[in-house]
């Protein structure tokens, strides 16, 4: 199991909860942790419940969504945050309120339905693998650009790596991934709104034209 004192040391270097608070809406995929049903012995162990994670999310067990602005505490923003990337078999699971929990990815690793269920009608998904199972047929009431990586991102090899340089990269090629999709969807909305405008400015023109007194 990974120490996970330098994660933790960075999102609180890196996150305030204050700035957090005040922006936009922010919800995290975390899946219950088997430490919520083990009896009190099992609970000083890791390797038992993360198992026991994997077992249950193939059992239809689904993840929960949490609302990280509702969080009571700045300390339970930093746990719900933690929750939301302790990796099963890699990290320990994080306590919020009186539950455990664990990264998401195990029943839902794109909380899209909880957006969806507040009225979220256009969602823009942007995948750091190509290997990601996510259904977007599941959300037949939403308009969804779905973008995926053009390049390898690197595999279970790179899944614990979170230096400075991992982060930074993976952030350079979701901007360029989601500016190669969406560029053009953007020139063709830009064309149609050129053309709209130009439509009801000769509607306005035809408009003043047939106002207009007849000259004698």
């Amino acid at each position: 199991m990974c120490d996970p004192n330098p994660l933790d040391k960075f999102l609180r270097y890196a996150i305030n909860p204050q700035q957090l608070r005040a922006g936009i809406e922010l919800w995290v995929a975390a899946f219950p942790s088997a430490h919520n049903f083990l009896p009190s012995p099992h609970k000083a162990g890791q390797i038992v419940p993360t198992i026991g994670n994997a077992i249950a999310s193939n059992l239809g067990q689904s993840a929960e969504y949490i609302h990280v602005q509702s969080a009571k505490t700045d300390e339970e923003i930093y746990q719900t945050l933690l929750a939301s990337a302790a990796i099963p078999l890699a990290f320990k699971s994080r306590q919020i309120d009186d539950k455990h929990y664990v990264d998401g990815w195990l029943g839902d690793n794109v909380p899209l339905k909880a957006l969806a269920n507040r009225g979220c009608t256009h969602a823009i998904v942007i995948h750091l693998g190509n290997g990601e199972l996510w259904n977007r047929h599941e959300f037949p009431n939403q308009t969804i650009i779905e973008i995926r990586p053009t390049e390898d991102m690197g595999g279970l090899n790179k899944l614990l790596d979170f230096s400075p340089e991992r982060i930074q990269l993976l952030q350079n090629r979701g901007y360029q991934d989601a500016k190669r999709i969406l560029e053009p969807i953007l020139q063709t909305l830009m064309i149609k709104r050129s053309r709209q405008e130009s439509f009801a400015r000769l509607q306005e023109t035809s408009k003043r034209l047939r106002d207009d007194s007849p000259i004698y």
